[in-house]
């Protein structure tokens, strides 16, 4: 009776915290879904160009390099990363508010900034608790994640209909609306799992240093950062293209979802993906599938194709994600694990993001559609770093705990 109890209990806790973590990730990309489409609409609509715009976004990802690492070291440090996600989720909606009444370019591009400094940290944090929940067989990553696939769904159809009937000045209000659903969800996150009283290590920055500094990791990082980044004029200047090709903007906010569906299905079956290939196998599933999908993109094709095209993002995007998400898991000893992932996130998604953002901007004022050429190139140069990983890595932690603790 006791044991069943005990049992039931356990049950119960794990579906409570699936929900809490679901909640949050459907509205932290509900944000996204309206954010990555229509930002630059909004930008464009504010009377900026398209060097001012490539600059904003530039600079947004730029800025990520010093505050994820920052933050995900200080969750490491308190062992507390609820609050700390608490605190970024509501500051993030302040700073969302302050933008949506600024004006002029410099204005525009420092709050977006500022945004972005406290908005980035919350996905990188959000990952290490739903991943190290998965690694302990709490929950299963995938099915927790693919919520916030479905309402990135909901944000870019969502936001291509209320395009069409509103105007693109109502984007800034639809990502207050976002923000403040991801502000008001943090508060039911659960706690990080560690008990009361246990012995914790205050760590240092410098313990994570013999991780992040390992040969395989650093091969990781580039192959991770390259392939993502080969997403960077379709996340900048897609939506514009399109427009320009003479796209309707709920079709846009269609193909948008489309390729979020196809992802939805991979996160759906993420566990059998990862038994059958393995992190390093799945990003190199991955840029393989980026060198493919951004060839085709470049040949301008009709939307029929574009459709069968974007089903590609449950690969070039789903499966590097869902690969690098595990090999940190994996490769990293447990209580650096936020401050390694909040490292990947700032190079992946901040330093050479923001690179290839500013290029993508010349490339698109340049060539229109022709740039997305030189996203296959990212593409093959990260499936280059990933076999290296493949040939290297034997699956596990890379540094043993006690090698980078005090």
């Amino acid at each position: 009776m006791r044991k069943d109890a005990e049992q039931s209990e356990l049950a119960g806790t794990v579906l409570s915290a699936g929900l809490r973590l679901s909640l949050f990730y459907g509205a932290l990309f509900l944000g996204l879904g309206i954010f990555l489409p229509f930002f630059p609409v909004w930008l464009r609509e504010q009377g900026l160009d398209v060097a001012q715009i490539s600059a904003v976004l530039a600079f947004q990802m730029a800025v990520r390099i010093g505050s994820g690492p920052a933050f995900s070291f200080l969750a490491d440090r308190l062992g507390d990363r609820r609050s700390v996600l608490i605190g970024l989720s509501c500051a993030a909606l302040l700073t969302m508010l302050l933008l949506s009444v600024a004006s002029g370019f410099v204005a525009i591009l420092c709050l977006a900034a500022l945004a972005s400094i406290v908005w980035t940290p919350i996905l990188p944090l959000m990952e290490t608790l739903a991943v190290t929940e998965s690694e302990a067989g709490g929950a299963d990553y995938g099915r927790t994640r693919l919520w916030g696939s479905l309402s990135f769904i909901a944000g870019s159809v969502g936001g291509g209909y209320a395009l069409g009937i509103t105007g693109a000045d109502f984007i800034i209000w639809m990502l207050v609306g976002s923000y403040l659903l991801m502000a008001a969800s943090s508060f039911w996150l659960p706690r990080s799992g560690e008990k009361k009283g246990s012995p914790r290590l205050k760590i240092r920055f410098g313990d994570a240093l013999p991780v992040l500094r390992h040969p395989v990791f650093l091969a990781f990082l580039c192959a991770a950062s390259l392939i993502q980044a080969s997403h960077a004029f379709y996340y900048g200047f897609g939506t514009l293209q399109w427009q320009e090709a003479g796209i309707a903007d709920d079709v846009i906010g269609a193909l948008w979802a489309t390729g979020v569906i196809a992802e939805v299905v991979l996160f759906i079956f993420a566990q059998r993906s990862l038994n059958t290939a393995g992190p390093v196998g799945l990003i190199i599933l991955g840029g393989t599938a980026a060198v493919v999908r951004w060839c085709l993109t470049a040949l301008d094709p009709g939307v029929a194709w574009l459709i069968a095209i974007q089903v590609s993002h449950a690969l070039t995007f789903g499966a590097t994600h869902l690969g690098a998400m595990h090999f940190i898991a994996r490769a990293a000893p447990q209580h650096v694990h936020a401050t390694v992932q909040g490292v990947h996130s700032a190079v992946a998604g901040g330093i050479v993001m923001a690179i290839a953002v500013w290029g993508a901007g010349a490339l698109y004022a340049a060539y229109g559609v022709l740039g997305y050429f030189a996203m296959a190139g990212l593409g093959l140069s990260g499936t280059a770093f990933a076999a290296y990983v493949a040939v290297r890595w034997r699956g596990g932690e890379l540094i043993h705990a006690k090698e980078c603790s005090p």
